[in-house]
């Protein structure tokens, strides 16, 4: 038997902690199994994720976890959360996308979505494993951590509980307790208001949350008064009139945490202890208190509030609870049954005197027996919540305020301790340990069988988990099942239903059941209407909520504080105009739409013959009026508030002095009630006129323009306003509403009957007056969008009543918002609308803009400005507008129907048309980017094949357009084939002298024609195998020609055939003669190339075409130099205007910048030396931004050299046309250089240096004379050289390295084999004089050493470093410094050997810098020569630098020619 119960108990040990999951909906609803390697002991559930805590302290996620990097992906299996240092976890938390747990030294950690700051983590939107959340109390001294024993997760939220029993909060809303209105919270903060409380337990809804704490002991304060709350000073009683009965109730609700019954609670507490009912202020650590943090009043919350409802209003009697405070009350003592009544020693009048005061208050008041059954009671709001701003409206038109502050929900006194504590959504519960039942604000009942272990709350329902084997019988699951379903009914009701009460003699009420109950109601009504009249009633309720609020404000300023603050049609007067300003609005567009007519029937089918009550409820004196009539008057009867408030309010003056506050308050509440009076009385006269026109108003044809917020302004007679020149048989009708005019046009004489009519929105109608000979003194003229026409007034008293009714109906619907509220201030009524306005118009008639819709700024009746242009087919043009036409910068998308994508359009217009530059991207996957001209591309422009013009895109042409075709000098790079052509071309054909370079070092220069090599060329070959000759197709030979071998053998005759295959050749074979050398053979034999190319003045000259119209000018140097200057200004304020706008802000550096570069640099007559180096400043300036014309200019050469000689055209024959091209932009740029500063020299001129720029090392040394006269040769390499080519370096550099290739070889053969010798056997070699020997070296700035045999790299190491940096400068002015540099190291270090008397000779001087250079080892060494020899200045050739240079290049053909067998 013990082996039998051993096994159980294993067995059930095992089975403790195995984890079930299963889902709903379309998922398998069949528990499964998941394996662990430890039993779960605790599991929390988020949105659509799960934590589960393990015995061993192991955390696992599984779910929708989409803030770990990996794919957003369901975790079906548990996976393994990771902690910094492996600490084990005692509780976990989850929230609605977020996690939380506690590890066993007290630290919270979180993961998972923190874009509210629920996860405590700054700067990161998602969390994706556990990170620490630092909790520090920085009152202590020195701040020292929290130590956390409990976490709770909301939606948006966090809570924890320290070990001190105090709340910390973070993350988002109102349910933090915070008093703060800066959101989101990132760093956790101590609830205030729980201090000094035991906090037992915390728990989070989605959006609220409660926490368990402990009672406050009562007030021992003798003198307390009876009347108030010894904790919040309200009043305990509180007084609301319902009509002709006045319901006194001492229900309070104290928002500071004391306590809280209900009529339930009272019953329990009766019948389970009635000894506590003889304590007396009795309270205990053991007494526990719900405390709330809400975010909205829910419908679950209704038993907290003192406010009176259905169920007890139909009762004869008043249950008390037990008072809270302090049971003493003599009330408290009596039966539950016992009715409450009013004696004469209470301190309030009766119902007769407190009615008939109100009746003095307001000589015009009716009695109100027509209310909506309230949702919600007198409950107020918290210390922190400010009903003028926190009040909003659910999606049941329920008023609810968010509590900042910890409310008291529910007093447990009587329960010995409450356990468990749970929250979700809007539900909360609480359990007891004693009873095992749930502690719910609501009392709900549980079986009395059962006794509840758990509870769990959804995010609509609370379930509770019993303990017990036996469940509650049916019968009382069915009660509790009606229950709710009542209760579910009675709030619906309670928002929608309007109905009519009847209050007997004995006070009780008799209510008819609601319209909106009524099936019928909504086919009589209508679609429109129907939802009208819910939003009728919705705003009804709403209006009873907030008159008995203002009953009970009022009767206690009456009554104790006489305080004006503690009105509420003051305090919460913004609430309240609001209010009513949502009831009048749909009040008025259902009588518009004829509503209450049409409310008639259901109306008499519900209420009978008690409709007739209304009329003597409205006290009307007509006898017949009509039940439609009675509708619209009881339903506009609570508008009559706003005069009783007004009048009550300025009775309430005479009570002050004129010269207080209280005086000024109401007085201004006084006339904004009486504005809104005068407001909502014209609005009423307005529905009525209305309703009245459309009544009488019997034609069909224009019953399509009723619309419920469309009022009647004004109409025409049949002659009071005409159209000019129209038939003598027609009738013109003008109707003008508020929205728009309309033109009704016929051929009977009656309104009637109209044959068609125009419709014209106000917001796009402009009216002017007209007086001319053909129209005389009373027209008018009134343009639309698509029309303009002339109308004839029949007297100038009618033609000036027209112009100002259509002026301020079109002032008001500009002055509206796009959600209907007046945008414009009141008052500022002006007297005729702007002519430039925003709005939105549909076009409707034949043309280009047919269907097509705009949204913008207009000018007379045109687009003109910044707007959007929708076509029905699709199309989209964002931008701006001149004159109806696309004029400026925008953007315009196309579809393409065959692709199912779309042609997008972003760049400038002119006159409706694409003109200026702009990039095109077409559905095809093309990308055009340059310059249009009438929706054609024209100019220079990059066409872009291939995939949205990737790196794997098939070709790509940069050059010139013409008409939509490729025409002028372009490259064409075709990627699939591996061919690049630079050349001319016509009708988007090859035609002209053009080159063309393949990715197998094929080169060809030459004519083309139809696209075709035709005519004579020049063919070269990778091993320099050469043919010219006669070509008639792509790499086709056919006619005469000479083919040169590498060795020097040459063909000569006619070949025909294509290279690469066969030849046939009929000529002579020609081999070079004994006696010439190979140098003679190579000179004579080697064609020249670049004969056949196009010459570098005649690329790109659309590129700079462009750039001279920017400034102005229709030809290059033809044009104004001060309209230069300002088309340049207007070009960089528009542009840095453009770049305002857009989302990529530019810095301040930049828009600084461009500042700089707007002012126009005033230099006149001669150029100076200072006014030299202010101009070079400028240029540098210039070229570094895009936006400015030669900044422009600058990146587009820089594009299309890199273009050209980039890839495939990184070929080494076309170096010197890549040298001639940058030597043709320097000239080019020189020239519009020097249009914009006339006074600087020609190139080569002259500027001698000033005296006051004497000592300014602002200029380059390069570019100093030689002679006598100091000063500086101005030249377009020296002044524009430093700016053009670091950029294109890189290309030029490697073209010199592949023509170099073989000599560098050869070179750097030779520099290996020298380097591998020490320093004394080097200078042997080399011939280096022994008196130029170093005996001893400072090493790394150390003490000398001698140096030895073996001493390797320390002779003449400065020299060598500094020889070293001419590889890091761009331009040759930079290298020749270097150079420069690099021979007064070798002569200071010389000198210090020899002498500062020392003077070299040419045969001392070369051997020394010969092993400089050796010991140097630069890579390319001759490439850095032929580009310093090709780019150098004129001017410096021959002077000391032209020394320095011819030196070094004489080193490095020496160490080619080296005989380094030896080594």
């Amino acid at each position: 038997m013990e082996e039998q119960r051993s096994s159980e108990k294993e067995k059930t040990s095992r089975e403790r902690g195995l984890l079930y999951r299963w889902q709903g909906y379309s998922c398998t609803v069949n528990p499964e199994k998941v394996l662990l390697p430890r039993p779960v002991c605790h599991a929390a559930l988020g949105i659509s994720h799960g934590v589960l805590l393990t015995e061993d302290g192991l955390v696992y996620s599984f779910g929708d976890l989409y803030w770990r990097h990996s794919s957003r992906s369901q975790a079906l299996s548990p996976v393994l959360e990771g902690f910094v240092g492996g600490q084990r976890v005692l509780r976990v938390s989850a929230g609605s996308f977020h996690c939380a747990a506690i590890t066993d030294d007290g630290v919270v950690h979180a993961w998972g979505e923190n874009a509210n700051g629920q996860c405590g983590v700054s700067d990161l939107s998602l969390v994706p494993s556990p990170t620490p959340v630092s909790i520090v109390d920085d009152e202590t001294v020195p701040p020292e951590r929290v130590w956390i024993l409990d976490v709770a997760c909301g939606a948006q939220h966090t809570l924890a509980l320290s070990g001190k029993h105090e709340v910390w909060a973070w993350g988002t809303g109102c349910q933090l307790g915070l008093v703060t209105n800066v959101f989101p919270v990132q760093r956790a903060q101590k609830v205030e208001h729980l201090s000094g409380r035991y906090v037992l337990q915390i728990a989070c809804g989605g959006f609220h949350s409660l926490a368990l704490v402990r009672s406050l002991p009562p007030l021992k304060s003798s003198r307390q008064s009876s009347e108030t709350c010894g904790q919040c000073r309200q009043p305990l009683y509180t007084v609301i009139d319902k009509d002709d009965h006045v319901i006194i109730s001492n229900n309070h609700y104290c928002p500071l945490g004391v306590e809280l019954t209900d009529e339930k609670q009272g019953q329990r507490s009766n019948q389970g202890s009635p000894a506590l009912m003889a304590k007396t202020e009795l309270s205990g650590p053991d007494q526990q208190v719900f405390t709330g943090l809400f975010e909205d009043f829910c419908p679950g919350q209704k038993a907290l509030d003192g406010s009176c409802r259905d169920d007890a209003a139909k009762k004869e009697t008043f249950h008390q609870e037990p008072a809270p405070v302090s049971v003493t009350d003599s009330s408290a003592a009596l039966p539950k049954n016992l009715k409450r009544t009013k004696t004469k020693s209470s301190p309030y009048p009766d119902e007769q005197a407190l009615k008939d005061y109100l009746r003095r208050m307001s000589d015009q008041s009716l009695s109100e027996n027509f209310e909506a059954v309230p949702t919600e009671g007198s409950r107020p709001p918290s210390r922190q919540t400010s009903l003028k701003d926190r009040c909003r409206v659910d999606q049941h038109d329920k008023p609810m305020f968010p509590a900042l502050a910890p409310l008291t929900i529910r007093d447990v006194t009587n329960l010995s301790d409450v356990a468990p504590v749970a929250t979700q959504s809007s539900a909360s519960s609480a359990l007891s340990s004693q009873t095992g039942r749930d502690a719910l604000p609501l009392g709900v009942s549980a079986c009395d069988d059962s006794e509840v272990k758990d509870r769990a709350v959804s995010c609509q329902d609370s379930l509770t988990g019993g303990g017990g084997e036996e469940a509650c019988d049916e019968s009382q699951a069915k009660n509790q099942d009606s229950e709710r379903k009542c209760l579910e009914a009675n709030k619906s009701a309670s928002l929608s239903d309007v109905r009519i009460e009847d209050t007997d003699g004995l006070g009780r009420r008799r209510s008819l059941p609601g319209l909106l109950s009524k099936e019928s109601v909504s086919s009589c009504l209508g679609q429109t209407s129907m939802q009208l009249f819910q939003t009728v009633a919705g705003c009804f309720s709403r209006l009873c909520h907030l008159t008995g609020q203002h009953a009970i404000s009022l009767n206690s300023f009456l009554q104790n504080s006489r305080d004006v603050k503690t009105l509420t049609i003051l305090k919460k007067a913004d609430i309240f105009l609001d209010t009513y300003k949502e009831y009048s609005v749909p009040l008025g567009n259902f009588l518009v739409m004829g509503g209450f007519q049409a409310l008639v029937k259901p109306a008499q089918e519900c209420f009978g013959k008690k409709l007739e009550l209304a009329q003597k409820l409205l006290e009307l004196k007509e006898k017949d009026a009509s039940p439609s009539d009675l509708l619209l008057k009881l339903l506009y009867m609570p508008l009559q508030h706003l005069c009783d408030y007004g009048r009550v309010l300025l009775k309430m003056t005479a009570c002050f002095d004129v010269s207080s506050v209280e005086y000024r308050r109401l007085q201004d509440g006084c006339l904004q009630y009486e504005v809104l009076a005068h407001l909502v009385s014209k609005q009423r006269k307005d529905a009525e006129a209305t309703h009245s026109f459309w009544k009488n108003f019997s034609g069909k044809s224009l019953e399509s323009l009723r619309k419920p917020s469309r009022r009647l302004v004004c109409e025409s007679g049949n002659k009071d306003l005409t159209l000019q020149n129209s038939g003598r048989f027609s009738v013109n009708t003008f109707i003008l509403f508020n929205d728009t005019l309309v033109h009704a046009q016929g051929t009977i004489p009656s309104k009637k009957f109209f044959s068609s009519h125009f419709i014209y929105p106000l917001a796009t109608l402009w009216i002017e007056p007209v007086s001319d000979e053909n129209v005389g003194l009373l027209g008018l003229k009134l343009t639309t969008p698509e029309e303009s026409f002339i109308v004839l007034a029949s007297s100038p008293l009618e033609k000036g009543k027209w112009l100002r009714a259509i002026n301020q109906a079109v002032d008001h619907v500009l002055g509206l918002g796009q959600n209907g509220q007046v945008i414009s201030p009141s008052g500022s009524q002006r007297a005729e609308p702007p002519v430039s306005r925003t709005a939105t118009y549909t076009f409707t008639k034949e043309g280009r803009l047919k269907e097509a819709t705009y949204n913008g700024r207009w000018l007379s009746g045109k687009p003109h400005g910044k707007g959007t242009l929708k076509w029905a087919d699709g199309r989209v043009y964002c931008g701006t507008f001149k004159h109806g036409l696309e004029d400026g910068f925008g953007d315009y998308m196309m579809p393409n129907k065959t692709l199912n994508k779309f042609d997008r359009y972003k760049g400038h217009w002119k006159e409706g048309k694409m003109h200026g530059f702009g990039t095109y991207w077409y559905a095809t996957g093309e990308v055009y980017e340059g310059s249009f001209q009438d929706h054609q591309r024209h100019g220079h422009g990059m066409m872009s094949s291939g995939r949205l013009a990737s790196p794997s895109s098939s070709s790509v042409f940069v050059g010139h357009w013409l008409n939509d075709k490729k025409a002028g000098y372009g490259i064409y790079d075709d990627i699939t084939k591996g061919e690049k052509y630079m050349g001319m071309w016509l009708e988007d054909q090859r035609q002209g002298s053009g080159v063309v370079v393949t990715q197998f070092g094929l080169y060809y220069e030459g004519a083309f024609s139809n696209n075709r090599m035709t005519g004579v060329g020049l063919l070269l070959c990778e091993d320099d195998t050469a043919f010219e000759g006669e070509f008639s197709e792509d790499w086709l030979l056919n006619g005469k020609g000479v083919m040169r071998m590498p060795n020097g053998d040459s063909f000569e005759g006619i070949f025909v055939g294509e290279w690469g295959s066969e030849l046939k050749v009929v000529g002579t074979f020609l081999k070079p003669s004994l006696y010439e050398t190979e140098t003679e053979v190579k000179q004579s034999k080697t064609p020249q190339v670049g004969r056949y190319a196009v010459p570098a003045e005649q690329k790109w000259r659309a590129v700079f075409e462009e750039c001279w119209s920017r400034l102005g000018c229709e030809f290059p140097g033809q044009g104004e130099n001060d309209r230069a200057w300002e088309n340049i200004a207007v070009i960089l304020t528009s542009s840095r205007r453009k770049q305002t706008d857009s989302p990529q802000m530019l810095s301040r550096s930049q828009c600084k910048l461009l500042e700089s570069l707007e002012v126009i640099p005033q230099h006149r007559g001669s150029v100076s030396a200072q006014a030299y180096d202010i101009i070079r400043r400028y240029l540098i300036k210039a070229c570094d931004t895009p936006l400015h014309p030669l900044g422009w200019l600058l990146e587009t050469l820089v594009t299309v050299y890199r273009m050209t000689y980039v890839g495939v055209g990184s070929n080494r024959r076309l170096l010197q046309q890549a040298v001639e091209e940058i030597q043709s932009y320097l000239r080019r740029i020189f020239q519009l250089v020097r249009f914009l500063f006339p006074g600087l020299p020609e190139e080569g001129g002259f500027i001698p240096e000033s005296s006051e720029g004497a000592g300014s090392d602002s200029l380059s040394d390069s570019s100093q004379s030689d002679s006598t006269q100091q000063g500086w040769i101005v030249s377009s390499s020296s002044l524009l050289l430093p700016i053009l080519l670091p950029r294109l370096y890189h290309p030029l550099f490697t073209l010199y390295s592949l023509e170099r290739e073989r000599e560098e070889e050869l070179y750097w053969d030779c520099i290996v084999r020298l380097n591998r010798q020490p320093d004394l056997s080097l200078l042997t070699f080399l011939g280096v004089p022994q008196k130029f020997w170093p005996v001893s070296v400072s090493i790394l700035g150390k003490e000398k050493e001698q140096v030895l045999p073996s001493t390797k790299d320390a002779c003449f190491a400065t020299a060598v470093e500094t020889l070293q940096q001419i590889s890091t400068a761009f331009i040759p002015a930079d290298k020749l410094q270097v150079i420069q540099l690099t021979f007064e190291d070798v002569t200071q270090e010389v000198q210090t050997m020899l002498g500062q008397d020392f003077l070299w000779s040419m045969d001392d001087l070369f051997p020394v810098f010969l092993y400089v250079v050796v010991r140097a080892q630069i890579r390319n060494l001759g490439s850095e020569v032929s580009l310093i020899d090709d780019l150098m200045e004129p001017a410096l050739q021959h002077g000391e630098l032209g020394l320095m240079f011819t030196t070094l290049k004489a080193c490095y053909y020496q160490i080619q020619h080296e005989n380094t067998t030896c080594f």
